[in-house]
Parts: C-alpha cells; structure tokens; sequence
C-alpha cells in the first residue's frame, strides 16, 4: 500500500507514519523477484579492485571508502542487468574492521546507503524517460525524484552480514566463533551467544536503520528546498533515502539468526534471513535447516512479522533445491503447528532463547473465527536464494577454482538453469553471490520471466 502524497505524512502521528513506512517496505520487498549478484567479484572482475588490503578485513567496504563511485558503478551493473533488490556494501563492515574509529565506522555505513540509493534511483529515473514519458526530462525528474512519490525503483537491502566475515578467517563458513567468557574462558551458553551476537551487530543496524540520504544528493531532486528536507527526515517517513530491508546474509549458525531476527524486532525494521549451508540438509554450523526454522518460528508467525524472509546465499548450487525444499516444508508445519505442538517441536531451542519471547500463535482458547482471522494476518515468510556461481572458494587462499564436476568432466547446469530448478522449488526471488555476476542475473530475469 503506497503513501498518496509526502503532504499527508506530515500530519500523521509518528506512529501511523512508522506503520506506512513499513508497509511502503512491505509491499516493495514482496514485489522483489530477482537479487542483484557477488558485488565484491563484480569490483574484483569489472573494476580490477584489490579487496586483499588489510588482510581483508574490510573487504569491499575498502573500495567503499577508496572509490565510492566504483561501488554505485557495480550496483548499477546489477540493476541495468534486471535485478529489483540491491544489497548495500556493509557486509564486512565492523568497527573491529576499522580499529575502533567510530566515526568512520558510522560514515562508511551510511556512505554505503547513499551509493546503493544512488544506484536504485538512478536507474528508476532512466527507466522514465525510456518507458516514454512525453512530458519531458524535467516532468519525468519531478515525477521520480520529488518526496511526493515514494521509491518504486530497486528494493534496497542493507547488509549486517556475520560476525565470523569479520574474523577475516573464514569462520563465516563453519560457525566456529569460539566465543567464551573473557573471565573464565569458559565457553558461552546458546542464551549468551545469542546476547553477545546481537550486541555485535546492534551498532551497525542502528545506523542503517536510522540514516536517511540527504534527498538533495539524490537524481532529480535539486528543487527539494532544506524545510521540505528536515520535514522528511524528521518524520522518518516512507520516502527515497532509506534503506528497505536488513539483510541478515550468510548466516552460519541458529545462535546468530536468532540474534538478528531480535535486531529487527528492536529496531522495528523488517528484515530476512539468509543461512550459509555446507550441504543439502544443514547449516555451515552443522545444525539442521529444520531446527533454524522452528527457532525462528517466533519471529514470523505472528501478526505483522518484522522477520520477512528465510533464504539460503554464499552455498554450492547444487545443494540449493533440496534446502529450498527442506525450507518450504519447514515453514509450511510451524505455520500450522499449533502453539503446544511447536513448543515441542523446537523443545532444545525454546530453553535456550530469551525469556522474553514466546510463542506468538493464536491460542488454542481462542475461538475458531478469531483463530482463522489472527492466521490471516500472518505471512509466510518469503523463500529466497542467492548461491555461489558454482566455482569453489578455498578460504586459505581466498581464491577461486572450476567447481568439482567440471575439473571431472561433468555436466554442469547453466546459472539460469539452475535458477528454473529454484523457482520450481519454491524460491520467490533470486539473484547471486560470490562469482555471480551481471550476465548471470540476466539469465535469471529470463527464468523469472521479470
């Protein structure tokens, strides 16, 4: 459900107005059908960036605060390719990264905002005066650029990938943080686990939840005038600079996803979950897809569920159908579990979550109407995928090689190929990550049919 005008949010009460922001986020998230691809090979291979400085340790953020402009060229390539989601370049942003300065911790998050905002609205104004806008370059500006109209270009997601990509060791891909109690060395319990990830991860989403692009340095909106611009911001409504979505990416283990999932109740911002697995049936931790689910089960069936999606990205192409099917089935029997039933179900997990949260189902006391009505509200999360090309990362090296059935003279499936297999799964959107680049997500808009 769109805002009708940017005049009308400014009488709203604060509350309502966070409410048409969300729906605003909502709907455009929903319509989202393709996933941009691997930004960081896309710098590697389009830009010949060097992401090694440093050990690593900020990855393509090292470009971000190098060569902003490089970055808005990658997210363009994606968008020009067809994809209607990008994903900000935060991934590896951490204060640890940037030696405790954090002030150029903060500026680099909302750096990375601006230039993916840039990128989505840019294309959204091309994509006006291409689709035959007879009313002029200026009518067509004022149409996509002025707060009047909300954003109806790319989705914007914003990273908040794992602790462990900060670790630069790659402990991302096994969900081995080694974490204890810096008195007694004692290893953390789920419950503290879970505490200190999202404590981890709380100073980057506040910023990325709370920064708002200064609609002057956006395309087509110079005319803005500074009262017009600090209305906007003081209301924090619905508007273009603004991030759409978290995106929970790469996620190795339960602890973490439950970690982020409270991050977006926290800061009221819907947000997705997308795991790392090792194979077709678990994590990279080595915990079941099946478990994940039922410990986020919380988090999503509910009335207006700030956690929007599950998905599966940085894995091998071929383990991705069967865990999209494995989600799908997943989400299908928490959906329908009765509350008594899920308790039991996800038993080893519920011991070891906050007090704070419970199941939020309908109760059994309820009658049968307000039960059918509470189950209208609740979405099922959306399924999503965006894997690996289907080469094979080597962690020691950082470096990539042909995927193990080529080097043995197999066949392998196209990406698009292997995207059909996704759809028919399950899948609601796709795009790409590590190796994914432009041409691949055009393969993918062909299947998707966008």
């Amino acid at each position: 459900m769109m805002s009708n005008s940017f005049s009308d949010l400014r009488t709203m009460p604060s509350v309502e107005v966070d409410n048409r922001r969300l729906d605003d986020a909502r709907d455009r998230f929903c319509a989202v059908r393709v996933i941009d691809g691997g930004l960081a090979t896309q710098l590697e291979t389009a830009y010949a960036c060097d992401l090694g400085g440093d050990n690593g340790a900020l990855w393509s953020t090292s470009v971000l605060e190098k060569n902003p402009e490089l970055v808005e060229g990658a997210h363009r390539d994606f968008v020009r390719a067809g994809c209607n989601m990008l994903i900000t370049c935060t991934y590896q942003t951490s204060l640890r990264g940037f030696n405790g300065d954090r002030s150029g911790f903060e500026a680099s998050l909302r750096r990375a905002v601006d230039v993916a905002v840039r990128a989505a609205l840019a294309h959204e104004q091309k994509s006006a005066l291409s689709a035959g806008d007879r009313s002029g370059e200026a009518d067509a500006s004022k149409q996509v650029g002025t707060p009047d109209s909300l954003r109806t270009g790319a989705c914007v997601a914003g990273s908040l990938g794992p602790y462990g990509a900060c670790l630069a060791g790659g402990q991302e891909y096994t969900g081995e943080y080694a974490l204890t109690n810096e008195v007694t060395g004692v290893p953390l319990s789920f419950a503290q686990e879970v505490t200190f990830l999202k404590n981890w991860h709380r100073d980057r989403a506040k910023v990325l939840a709370e920064h708002h692009s200064a609609l002057n340095s956006l395309p087509g909106t110079n005319n803005i005038t500074e009262q017009e611009q600090e209305e906007d911001l003081g209301l924090g409504c619905p508007s273009r600079g603004r991030i759409d979505v978290f995106a929970g990416e790469t996620c190795p283990k339960i602890a973490e996803a439950v970690a982020l999932a409270e991050i977006f109740e926290e800061t009221k911002m819907l947000g997705y979950i997308s795991f790392q697995c090792r194979d077709g049936e678990r994590l990279a931790s080595g915990e079941k897809m099946e478990d994940a689910v039922a410990a986020l089960a919380p988090f999503f069936c509910k009335e207006s569920a700030f956690l929007v999606a599950l998905g599966v990205n940085c894995t091998a192409v071929g383990v991705v159908e069967g865990l999209v099917g494995r989600l799908k089935q997943a989400i299908e029997n928490e959906m329908s579990a009765e509350p008594d039933q899920e308790m039991s179900q996800a038993k080893n997990y519920t011991k070891r979550r906050s007090p704070t949260i419970s199941s939020p189902r309908p109760s059994k006391h309820k009658s049968a109407q307000e039960k059918v009505s509470c189950m209208k509200e609740m979405q099922r999360p959306r399924i999503i995928v965006y894997p690996n090309s289907g080469e094979e990362y080597d962690p020691e090296t950082k470096t990539w090689h042909p995927a193990s059935e080529a080097k043995a003279g197999g066949l392998v499936l196209t990406y698009g190929e292997y995207a059909r297999k996704w759809l028919h799964a399950g899948a609601h959107a796709i795009g790409g990550c590590c190796r994914v680049m432009p041409h691949h997500i055009e393969e993918v808009c062909t299947v998707v049919g966008t």
